[in-house]
């Protein structure tokens, strides 16, 4: 049994989509929209970053978010906000109890941070693990840092949780939830825990792993234990899983994917943009589970290392066998292809990314063999900076986060400052 991430590209990918979809608004109820997170205003995806020293306490990306100018991270049993330009503390709030214990080489107890409007605020959430039978979910106010509540809950049959991350959230009329996947002795539960006053465990479904927020109040799981819509259990090895979908709000299974998913390369449940989760080598709709075949996704075609979604119209795909795709993100369609066998279609390039490593309105971002950061044009694949000075894994018009070059789960995080771009000519 492993936490989540199974590597490098995977967790990039997975904590572009956790941090930049966040589901539905206050008034909702019904279909929920995704919407872009911070207070973004240009959307003018930058070209060029300079670096400004590390991020503090980082245990590898996953355990931080971007929020415009700050990032929030979590590590070593504390949630704190950092000013990017200066590095400096603005506020911290720490876990009620102990760390739990983890074996050495296995990934620390840091989820990833998520940032949510609620009751006319904006608050960021984090999941933490105690010592013991306890974990609970707590929400700080974005602008003051104070602590707005604290949610405890016991787990489940009194195991001790090892980590635990918030996977999505959902704000309906008067209240909220928050799925929370913890590990647990060498387990899986997802737990569903409400916003509102009480404050209390709505849900809970032993053996299923939430992953990642997606369109109308759902939430990606893997299913290590096959539970159709009535409750009943097909056991599978807990080595390998289905991948599903759960109703934040109820914890119910909206679907479940009809293929067995194991450990290794091409056989991971990814997110892919609001509309498609990528199971191993199948595209499923997030609405019904129904798997699309896309071109790139064909049977015998290279593994999928990780995809990025934009935030605007477009994901872009990274391969074992060295190639590039982009792909509509409503549609799956494919708009074009670079390195592996296609690159005759298009001029060879020294430049050209061997992944990418984020995507964001329009531009995607991506590192050679060399090591060196490169900047596409998201329509084209047409590489428009070929020494942009960071490949960034998260990024905003004020700033960018970067893996260090081993780009294991605990790297250090780089801080980089974008370099403004010229306005566009009147």
């Amino acid at each position: 049994m492993r936490w989540w991430v199974a590597g490098a590209a995977v967790m990039a990918a997975a904590l572009v989509a956790v941090l930049l979809v966040t589901l539905g608004g206050e008034d909702g109820g019904g279909a929920e929209a995704p919407r872009v997170t911070g207070p973004f205003t240009a959307h003018r995806p930058p070209l060029h970053f300079q670096p400004e020293g590390e991020l503090a306490d980082a245990v590898g990306v996953r355990s931080a978010a971007l929020d415009g100018a700050r990032a929030y991270v979590h590590a070593y049993g504390r949630l704190k906000a950092v000013d990017l330009a200066t590095r400096r503390t603005l506020w911290s709030v720490r876990q009620s109890g102990p760390l739990p214990r983890v074996n050495p080489g296995d990934p620390p107890p840091h989820g990833t941070p998520v940032r949510v409007r609620y009751g006319g605020r904006d608050l960021v959430l984090v999941a933490f693990a105690n010592t013991g039978v306890r974990a609970e979910l707590v929400a700080v106010d974005t602008a003051t840092g104070t602590e707005a509540w604290r949610a405890p809950w016991r787990t489940m049959e009194g195991r001790s949780a090892v980590r635990c991350a918030v996977s999505a959230t959902t704000t309906l009329r008067g209240g909220g939830v928050a799925a929370v996947a913890c590990e647990e002795s060498n387990r899986y539960v997802t737990y569903g825990i409400a916003f509102d006053g009480a404050r209390r465990l709505l849900w809970q479904r032993p053996d299923v792993e939430a992953r990642f927020p997606l369109a109308g109040a759902r939430v990606a799981a893997m299913a290590w234990q096959d539970t159709d819509r009535d409750g009943r259990i097909d056991s599978a090895p807990m080595d390998t899983g289905r991948a599903a979908a759960l109703d934040v709000r109820t914890g119910r299974t909206l679907w479940t994917g009809g293929r067995h998913l194991s450990l290794g390369p091409g056989r991971e449940l990814l997110p892919f943009s609001p509309h498609f989760v990528l199971a191993g080598a199948d595209l499923l709709d997030v609405r019904t589970g129904r798997r699309e075949v896309p071109a790139g996704f064909a049977a015998g075609h290279e593994p999928v290392v990780s995809c990025s979604y934009d935030q605007r119209a477009h994901t872009y795909c990274s391969f074992y066998g060295g190639e590039l795709a982009a792909y509509e993100a409503a549609g799956a369609r494919l708009i074009w292809r670079r390195g592996g066998d296609h690159e005759a279609a298009v001029s060879p390039s020294p430049s050209l990314p061997r992944s990418v490593t984020a995507a964001w309105y329009g531009l995607v971002y991506g590192l050679t063999q060399d090591g060196e950061g490169v900047v596409m044009d998201g329509l084209t694949g047409r590489i428009l900076e070929d020494d942009s000075g960071a490949a960034p894994d998260l990024v905003n018009e004020f700033a960018a986060l970067e893996a260090a070059a081993d780009r294991a789960w605990n790297s250090p995080v780089a801080v980089h400052r974008t370099v403004p771009r010229p306005a566009p000519a009147r």
